[in-house]
This record gives C-alpha cells, structure tokens and sequence, in this order.
C-alpha cells in the first residue's frame, strides 16, 4: 500500500524542478519521504531523466538508493550506472527550478 500512496502523491503533490511539455503526468518531489523511499520521492527528478540512476539531483536531496547502487559499483556489483548528464538531451525538458549542483 505504501508504494501506491507514495505514487500518488508524487504525481498530485509536491514540488516540480522540471516540467516535461507534452507529457500526460508531471512527476512531484516529496522531500520528507526520501529517506523512506530510498529516492524514490524524487518523482519529477524521475520524470525528467527516467534513464537515470540517480534520482536526488540538487543538494539536499537525500537519495539512499543512489548510495547503495554506488555501493554496489564500487563492489562490482553494477556497472555503467546512468545519471542526467550522460543521457541524450530531451528538447521537451524544461527547467522550472534550478538544481545546480
């Protein structure tokens, strides 16, 4: 059940750092849930890079999933792992909030 109420939240609730034109559903961020969801809270973060590992792009968003997936390429055990700026650019991204690292 927490997985549905986190995804609902996450597309009616929370704030936006980007906005994808033409998309069906924005994504939201819902920072208190972070920690419990392992990043997954970072849902806009989501919707605008779905390629990408790393799902807490500006500082201060906590992303536990990311520490582990880092965890796991440093033990061998994942490779090749993705973030935004190794994905092909989408004219259809826009950014509403700066997310500056």
């Amino acid at each position: 059940m927490g997985h549905w109420l986190i995804g609902w939240f996450a597309h009616n609730h929370g704030e936006m750092n980007y906005e994808v034109r033409g998309a069906a559903v924005q994504g939201r961020n819902i920072p208190w849930t972070s920690l419990l969801t392992m990043g997954e809270s970072w849902h806009n973060n989501h919707h605008a890079y779905p390629g990408s590992a790393r799902l807490g792009l500006a500082p201060g968003e906590w992303d536990p999933g990311w520490w582990m997936l880092r965890l796991f390429e440093r033990c061998g055990l994942a490779w090749e792992l993705r973030q935004p700026e190794s994905l092909p650019p989408r004219p259809e991204l826009v950014e509403i909030r700066s997310v500056a690292q």
